[in-house]
């Protein structure tokens, strides 16, 4: 049996990070808090697997729509991170000071991925399958570097030999688009 949040509250299982009166939470179920915004970026329904991380504004009503996701996901000694969006415009909506702490964060977008990254633990990497401008120079400035395979980059988490860390990456590139 899966477990199924009937509330908003229920799907939050922790806080990973705070900008002003903006949480990055972790949820178990995703769908309830960010299932629209991702859809309507990607035209496809947001992943029912883990690892989920949704960004929402602790300032607003509970039914206040998500902010920003990203999505991890476990292969071997790495994390695959993917689905990253952010509503631009909610950034608008923000009071002074969490706007302040978003743009001393880099902006909504690198908020998100630097602190999800951060909070993925025993994994030597985190990649991503990158191919839109913006999303790489975030990710560039969040600490991805592009690898051998178009649109791959890499964010390191640890110290690993040359030989393991070329071996994770053709592990990763073998797999395509993810």
């Amino acid at each position: 049996m899966t477990f199924a949040p009937s509330s908003r509250a229920e799907a939050v299982s922790a806080t990973v990070a705070q900008a002003g009166s903006l949480a990055l939470v972790e949820v178990l179920d995703a769908r309830p808090l960010a299932g629209d915004l991702f859809r309507r970026h990607f035209n496809a329904a947001i992943p029912v697997f883990p690892r989920h991380f949704v960004l929402v504004d602790r300032a607003r009503d509970a039914g206040a729509p998500a902010i920003g996701y990203v999505h991890h996901t476990r292969f071997g000694d790495a994390s695959l991170a993917g689905g990253l969006v952010v509503s631009a415009l909610e950034f608008r909506r923000l009071d002074e000071a969490t706007a302040a702490a978003v743009r001393a964060e880099g902006g909504l977008a690198e908020f998100v991925m630097r602190a999800s990254c951060a909070s993925i633990e025993g994994v030597g990497a985190v990649f991503a399958y990158m191919g839109d401008t913006k999303s790489i120079r975030v990710n560039l400035r969040v600490g991805f570097v592009a690898t051998e395979y178009k649109h791959l980059h890499v964010l390191w988490k640890r110290d690993l030999a040359e030989d393991r860390r070329k071996e994770i990456v053709a592990r990763v590139g073998a797999l395509g688009p993810f």
